[in-house]
């Protein structure tokens, strides 16, 4: 290797997050269901909570569009984006994979969920380096 030609390890995707504004359509061959109609409608809900620095309102508004489609991928994500935002990054991820698992065929989807891993990723290492917070100890 030349000097100065340093091996590149793999490209990270940006920081920022460009969130899709549509749920991912149904196959052609089916309409959405009432469950998931209701349950999109419950992750609208969600993402006005988000938008407006509500987290804590959102995660549990997420959590009611799951509970009423299990297989809503769009809701497993932006509740793993509320859990993110407020800093339960292990949680987030687990659902993060969920999310991807049920979005896969939406590569739209996917490539906002490898955004959201890495922001996940990188917030959870730097809380880790931070340490414990020790404000208030002697």
């Amino acid at each position: 290797m030349a000097a100065g030609c340093a091996k590149e390890g793999p490209k990270r995707p940006p920081k920022e997050i460009s969130i899709p504004t549509r749920p991912p359509p149904p196959p052609a061959s089916e309409a959405l269901s009432p469950k998931r109609e209701a349950s999109q409608r419950i992750v609208q809900a969600g993402k006005e909570y988000l938008e407006a620095g509500d987290a804590d309102r959102a995660v549990q508004t997420f959590q009611e569009a799951i509970n009423i489609d299990p297989e809503n991928g769009v809701a497993f994500f932006f509740m793993s984006l509320g859990l993110y935002q407020i800093k339960l990054f292990e949680d987030a991820l687990g659902l993060l994979e969920r999310a991807d698992a049920l979005l896969a065929p939406y590569p739209d989807w996917h490539d906002e969920v490898v955004r959201l891993r890495y922001l996940i990723e990188d917030a959870k290492g730097e809380e880790q380096e931070k340490g414990p917070d020790t404000e208030g100890y002697y």
